[in-house]
């Protein structure tokens, strides 16, 4: 299939995925940042992505009519912490959809320990407070805050989702 003047081809494990097979490492993350913020792609999503384990290079991914969530799931965003938290798998599905409910987003980048979003609209200082009360709420993924973010405070948190207009979650 040729969409955004790539070439996708249907992943191996019949989730309905395509992977452009010609892109991966960061290729695939500039890719998946230029096609998101040049290109009108309505319900698909396109991203950097890497399913299974840690080894092996990222890919570009796109799932047409996709849904943001369900592609957490599937590439098990949040697993990186299963050694200290066994719930921080499903807790990090709950805590995106709660996100998602207040703010809609698409991944930029899904892996294990990572998942970056943009927002689809612009989010104002009110509307990223709420984003940041939902992340306290479910704890998961926060690890990118309380690396960039000399005070961690929920005020610099919700400060940096105005700033970048993207969610960023790390587990290390």
């Amino acid at each position: 299939m040729n969409k955004y003047g790539l070439t996708f081809k249907m992943t191996t494990n019949g989730t309905g995925r395509l992977i452009a097979a010609e892109i991966s490492g960061e290729a695939a993350l500039d890719a998946a940042n230029q096609i998101n913020e040049l290109c009108d792609i309505g319900s698909d999503l396109v991203f950097c992505g890497r399913l299974g384990d840690d080894r092996g290079t990222e890919g570009l991914y796109l799932v047409e009519k996709g849904d943001p969530i369900k592609v957490a799931q599937d590439f098990r965003v949040g697993s990186q912490a299963s050694t200290y938290d066994r719930n921080a798998e499903s807790e990090t599905c709950r805590m995106l959809s709660a996100i998602y409910r207040l703010r809609p987003f698409k991944p930029i980048v899904v892996n294990r320990a990572a998942y970056e979003a943009r927002f689809l609209s612009p989010i104002d200082l009110a509307s990223a407070e709420r984003v940041v009360r939902a992340m306290r709420d479910h704890g998961q993924g926060m690890d990118y805050y309380s690396s960039e973010l000399p005070n961690f405070s929920d005020e610099e948190i919700a400060a940096s989702l105005v700033r970048t207009q993207k969610l960023n979650l790390w587990w290390d």
